[in-house]
């Protein structure tokens, strides 16, 4: 069992062994307590963002999907002028609206401007990625 010793100097003046004391303790333990209760909030926004990435992530791959579409009918050389909005009815990115737009472009003769976006509610707000690319027709 430790226990401190008192030790008495030359001049009759009383020291201590070192150690912590209850100011000290009480500081450390309020700085340490502080911490300990940030970690839950933080959790909850980390959650928070998670959420969010996940929904861009999967409008992304909503959009990317129909500019692929529309870059495989430029390749085909069928890639016309027009516009058009659809809702995704199933699978992974059931639900999100997804819409775009394709016109010449004013950069040069046989450009054609494509513009796609996809959107989806996330709580209480609209999530969207938008595209944008310059595509030739060089099909046959």
């Amino acid at each position: 069992m430790a226990r401190s010793r008192l030790l008495l100097s030359k001049r009759n003046t009383v020291t201590s062994t070192p150690g912590f004391t209850l100011l000290e303790t009480v500081i450390a333990m309020s700085i340490l307590g502080t911490f300990l209760l940030s970690i839950p909030g933080f959790l909850v926004l980390m959650e928070r963002m998670e959420g969010e990435n996940n929904v861009r992530a999967r409008t992304l791959l909503c959009a990317q999907e129909r500019m692929e579409e529309l870059t495989f009918a430029a390749l085909r050389g069928v890639l016309s002028p027009g516009n058009g909005v659809e809702v995704l009815p199933d699978g992974p990115l059931e639900g999100m609206e997804r819409s775009w737009d394709v016109g010449p472009s004013s950069l040069g003769p046989g450009l054609m401007h494509v513009h796609v976006r996809c959107s989806c509610g996330w709580r209480t707000e609209a999530v969207e990625t938008e595209l944008e690319t310059l595509m030739v027709n060089s099909g046959p």
